[in-house]
């Protein structure tokens, strides 16, 4: 079995590349492609994973960041990228790591995780980047594409329905697009 200390360490290897700027430049494509395979390697062992990763700002100081938030950013941002089997990589990723790690469902989580992929797939996004998010729309983990969307307060609705309560996210995908 894999030693826990050996989990932490690879989950921290993400944000300290991020840190150290070795996703920008030439060839970040091959180090994304990495971290995306160290990702979904990490997600087949289902260990736990620490509550934060170690950051380096800016200005050098050392800071925690919550660990799923920082991976989450970090597969969003490389499925924007415009390299098609990178955007695959970071999808087949996501559906790894989110089937692993993203259940139960919390709406303070996931809820900004499904808001920012229908903010990606909006118009006046690149369609470079609304590939991406329609894609890794594909890999929602079912945890939170079987959720229910939050209820309407009654002041946001007259009539809330009964419908409203048993919407879900997946639903809502479609709606979008179908604007």
């Amino acid at each position: 079995a894999i030693p826990q200390a050996s989990i932490d360490a690879a989950v921290n290897i993400i944000p300290a590349l991020d840190s150290k700027r070795y996703f920008r430049g030439r060839g970040v494509e091959y180090v994304r492609q990495a971290c995306c395979q160290l990702l979904t390697n990490i997600a087949t062992t289902r260990r736990t994973l620490p509550d934060h990763v170690e950051i380096t700002k800016l200005t050098g100081q050392k800071a925690k960041a919550a660990t799923k938030g920082n991976l989450q950013r970090f597969l969003e941002d490389t499925w924007k990228q415009p390299l098609e089997w990178l955007q695959s990589d970071a999808v087949d990723a996501f559906l790894a790591f989110g089937a692993a790690y993203y259940s139960p469902y919390t709406e303070a989580f996931h809820g900004k995780v499904f808001t920012a992929m229908l903010q990606g797939i909006s118009e006046g996004k690149a369609p470079i980047e609304r590939r991406g998010n329609v894609a890794a729309m594909g890999s929602i983990p079912l945890s939170m594409a079987l959720a229910p969307l939050p209820v309407p307060a009654a002041s946001d609705s007259a009539a809330t329905s009964a419908s409203s309560s048993t919407r879900h996210i997946w639903e809502e995908v479609l709606s979008s697009l179908n604007e």
